[in-house]
Parts: C-alpha cells; sequence; structure tokens
C-alpha cells in the first residue's frame, strides 16, 4: 500500500513516518511539501491513501482534495490537521475527503489507516 503524506512543514512528515514505521505499518511512503505536489505526486503514482494538511501555499490541502478527486473518485484523502473547528470539517467532507484527522492525536494515524486498508 502506497501512503501519501501532504504537509508543508518536514518535522510534521517526519514525525508521521516515524509513527508508521514504529507501528511496522507495511507501506510505501511518499511525500509532497505542498497541495501542488500532492497533485502531481498522485498523477504519477496513484498512491492508496493520502494524508492531507490544509494549511499550504501555493495550493492548500482543501483545493489538492478536490482536484485529486476530481480525477480519481475513488481516492481516499484523510485530512490532517491542527484545525478542529467544524467548519474546516465541513470544508474537507465536501472536497471528498473521507476522514478528518486531528494532529493533536498523530498516535493515532496507524489505526486510521488499517481502518482504510482493510476496506479495500
Amino acid at each position: 500500500m502506497k501512503v501519501l503524506i501532504a504537509d508543508d512543514n518536514k518535522n510534521v512528515r517526519e514525525l508521521i513516518k516515524k509513527i508508521l514505521l514504529n507501528a511496522q505499518m507495511k507501506v510505501e511512503l511518499l511525500e509532497a511539501i505542498d497541495g501542488e505536489d500532492a497533485i502531481s505526486i498522485f498523477q504519477k503514482k496513484r498512491p492508496d491513501l493520502v494524508l492531507m494538511d490544509i494549511v499550504m501555499t501555493p495550493i492548500d490541502g482543501l483545493v489538492a482534495t478536490r482536484k485529486i478527486i476530481s480525477m480519481n473518485p475513488q481516492a481516499k484523502i484523510i485530512i490532517v490537521s491542527q484545525y478542529p473547528e467544524e467548519e474546516y470539517k465541513r470544508e474537507a467532507f465536501a472536497c471528498g475527503a473521507i476522514e478528518y484527522f486531528n494532529k493533536e492525536n498523530l498516535s493515532a494515524i496507524p489505526s486510521i489507516i488499517k481502518k482504510y486498508i482493510q476496506t479495500q
């Protein structure tokens, strides 16, 4: 299974990778530094799951989610954000995200990913 981590913060990407490796998840990890990069990597590599931050430039995670879903309606995108506000969650789901996850609980990412591996 291929997982794309799209976050403009390298430390967050590294932390997510470390959590997944420590959980002994058998995944190929891909990284994107912003929404534009995420769209490009998605087109080329077709990951099974995308972990997408919201606040990135030049293209934010919500715009990137919308574009990826327009290319592949079956794409599985989980928004991983520091913003708990309901308006962000509503917008994420309206863009096509399958889940909205708060960065305060990154240690739970392996269980979230396993949930979607089982549905493939």
